[in-house]
């Protein structure tokens, strides 16, 4: 069987900002919020009640660690979004979930960084899903950096 996205995806080092021995987490190549990231399971595991104890306890650590090192390189951001939907794995069979999350930091206040704007008009409701902002890979490798530092 053909891998899924996300098993392709997290074994790109490209956009990577940290990992443990269960998860990556990644800097998202769509920067409709700036700093926003995907942790993904290193594991293939379809479902949130197949995570084991031990990928929950780690899972709690990443989130601690990714959101605290965002708010430092960025912070000015205010709330994070949490996202696991999965909905693109049943697209088409086979079915291939993999367990990912997908984080949107929340800025109230517009912010500038590598000379772009990042403006949150839905700041205290529900992100903008249609929205979308693929930026140069320079910049995003800027970003990737500033955030790293941050570690």
């Amino acid at each position: 069987m053909t891998e899924c996205h996300i098993c392709e995806l997290k074994n790109e080092p490209n956009n990577l900002i940290f990992e443990t021995s269960r998860w990556v987490v990644m800097l998202n190549i769509d920067q409709n919020y700036l700093g926003r990231y995907l942790i993904i399971s290193k594991q293939h595991v379809e479902s949130l009640s197949s995570l084991s104890t031990d990928e929950w306890n780690e899972l709690h650590d990443v989130a601690q660690k990714s959101e605290n090192t965002m708010k430092k390189a960025f912070p000015e951001i205010a709330v994070f979004n949490w996202l696991c939907a999965m909905n693109h794995a049943f697209k088409e069979k086979p079915y291939r979930p993999h367990i990912h999350w997908h984080v949107f930091p929340r800025i109230e206040k517009p912010l500038k960084f590598e000379g772009i704007t990042w403006t949150d008009t839905l700041f205290g409701k529900h992100y903008d899903a249609k929205s979308s902002n693929i930026i140069p890979e320079k910049t995003l490798q800027h970003i990737l950096k500033h955030v790293k530092n941050q570690l």
